[in-house]
């Protein structure tokens, strides 16, 4: 129980700021005639990326944010942020390198009708997955070099059911995650690192009640979190990969009464633990891991407050304890690590939270805020307290 204890997170603190963004659109270039993604028989290869892609102009317009943002580094360390716009279209900020300022919005366009996911490949490029409006196809975006331009976008076909998830294998290839139509998992893998090809769709079986949580095991190997419908109460299940890069295991019941959609994040000690917000009391719970690249033990009751059905997002600080925050009533976000105190920030939130790790250790905290910007608040210090949000512009 000394090691469980040393999991267990801090108390509960208050985290709130304001954000969210808008504009027009523009088509996307891949074919939007979607299969079924539980009968998907090949790659969609009905769009290539364009080496020569036009660049992404600058815009004096902001999005007006639907939804939740994701956030990743790119190959020069800053930020950048992606949301879904008011206009249905992907829109994308960077951060000025190494600061606290950042340039203007930039368009994507497409017609997406979910959140953004976004992964840097191997080689530092970074690709975004969304969910095409309509068809319920996934789409994809790519930079054409690192830190450049993004591309044209690529049809991968099936018919999406939840937003996609991204994880990173171990030699930089990268797997995507989707419910389909059977509410089964669903993966769809780039064939080598950097690829512009990707495998046929594949199913994982289970059944999910959302997207789908993926988390990297200390060895690489790729393991996968649901809330599972295949009860009367919606439960945690979980499965990994046998292999780098190979076949998943068959999907494991670690039970609970899930109130939320699942989180998991490796800790500095490479143990994943598992996090969720429980149904009846609306308080997080964890799931540690027994070990790197082991099983799961049993739930610990974390406290707090939450959103049913709302987000968890998690991350590591700069000296490797887990960082976790999510959605409380009244348009707030409640945050803990571990064996530490948090803070209290004012301000309004009405998306989920997104994490995002500077270059510098720092933790920066995005969000969509009622006056239709996006927001984010950032640590004062490596693993110390946040600063006053700030808009994205």
């Amino acid at each position: 129980m000394d090691t469980i204890s040393n999991r267990l997170m801090d108390t509960w603190v208050s985290l709130t700021s304001l954000p969210i963004l808008a504009c027009a659109l523009a088509g996307c270039s891949a074919d939007t005639g979607a299969a079924d993604a539980t009968n998907v028989t090949d790659e969609a290869t009905t769009a290539a990326i364009e080496d020569d892609a036009t660049p992404n102009p600058e815009s004096d317009l902001r999005p007006g944010v639907v939804g939740d943002p994701a956030v990743s580094r790119d190959a020069l360390g800053r930020l950048t942020v992606f949301v879904r716009g008011g206009d249905d279209a992907l829109w994308y900020n960077v951060q000025a390198r190494f600061g606290d300022r950042w340039g203007r919005w930039r368009r994507l366009g497409g017609r997406i009708d979910a959140n953004p996911a976004v992964a840097p490949n191997a080689d530092g490029r970074l690709s975004v997955f969304v969910r095409a409006a309509g068809s319920g196809a996934l789409l994809s975006i790519t930079q054409v070099a690192p830190n450049a331009a993004f591309g044209a976008w690529v049809n991968h076909r099936g018919i999406l059911t939840s937003q996609p998830t991204v994880g990173q294998n171990l030699d930089g290839s990268l797997e995507v995650f989707v419910r389909g139509t059977d509410n089964a998992v669903w993966v769809l893998r780039q064939r080598e690192p950097n690829g512009r090809r990707f495998t046929p769709w594949s199913s994982l079986g289970g059944q999910s009640a959302g997207e789908i949580t993926v988390a990297p095991n200390a060895d690489g190997r790729l393991s996968l979190f649901i809330r599972s419908t295949t009860t009367a109460k919606t439960n945690l299940q979980y499965s990994h990969q046998v292999t780098s890069k190979g076949p998943y295991s068959a999907w494991e019941p670690l039970l609970g009464e899930l109130g939320s959609l699942p989180a998991a994040q490796r800790g500095a000690d490479g143990r994943v633990d598992a996090f969720y917000i429980g149904f009846n009391e609306n308080a997080l719970w964890v799931v540690p891991q027994i070990a790197p690249n082991d099983g799961f033990r049993d739930h610990f009751y974390q406290g707090g407050f939450f959103v049913i059905d709302s987000k968890i997002a998690t991350s590591q600080q700069a000296d490797g304890r887990i960082f976790v925050v999510a959605r409380i009533p009244d348009n707030g976000l409640a945050y803990r690590r571990q064996g530490a105190p948090g803070g209290v920030l004012p301000g309004a939130y009405v998306s989920n939270p997104a994490i995002g790790n500077r270059a510098d250790g720092r933790l920066a905290i995005f969000g969509a805020g009622p006056d239709g910007q996006l927001w984010v608040t950032t640590q004062i210090a490596p693993n110390g307290t946040f600063g006053p949000p700030t808009v994205v512009e």
